[in-house]
């Protein structure tokens, strides 16, 4: 492939991963939950694939708590082990997936004979990622909102900016329905 074209093909498919908003963010929450009620709140059990060395790392356990202690203190939330309202799990799971960019049939330059026809496809392979944080009532033991993020995953040396990115779009939306905490 020609080099102008191999990089605009490259810088097509970055805009494609980097592009405004880099995660598909949901939320789902027990709409009879009364959220105003949530002040405090401790961190329970992670869960992720004990098998998996990328998702089952301290150092990823401590960059998410780390995000997220810091936008629920923004939020007007405390951390306390003892007797807190609600209880924080998050979950991780990263799969390998596949883009396949079909352009037809065509001539493409050829290195040693001068061209050929023929179908140009090309793919590209990339590891999508999935953080899920769920917010438990402790009372009820039961979930009451949970909120994740769905994006291609990143280099390490950007795992914290990226884990920072996702747990603010997961928690801008919570709690739901525009219920604040008294601060």
């Amino acid at each position: 492939m020609n080099k102008p074209l191999c990089l605009l093909k490259l810088s097509f498919v970055f805009l494609l991963i980097s592009g405004c908003s880099p995660f598909t963010i949901k939320q789902d929450y027990d709409r009879d939950a009364d959220f105003s009620k949530y002040k405090t709140y401790r961190w329970s059990v992670a869960q992720t694939d004990k098998k998996d060395p990328v998702t089952n790392s301290t150092l990823l356990a401590k960059r998410i708590k780390s995000a997220v202690d810091r936008k629920l203190a923004s939020q007007g939330y405390v951390r306390r082990e003892e007797n807190p309202d609600m209880l924080l799990a998050y979950h991780i799971k990263t799969k390998e997936k596949y883009n396949v960019h079909d352009y037809g049939f065509g001539w493409r330059p050829g290195y040693w004979w001068g061209g050929y026809g023929g179908r140009n496809v090309d793919v590209y392979n990339y590891t999508e990622g999935t953080l899920i944080i769920d917010v438990v009532d402790r009372q009820e033991k039961q979930i009451v909102w949970r909120g994740w993020a769905v994006g291609v995953t990143g280099r390490p040396s950007e795992s914290q900016q990226r884990i920072d990115r996702a747990v603010e779009g997961i928690l801008k939306t919570f709690p739901p329905i525009s219920q604040t905490i008294d601060k």
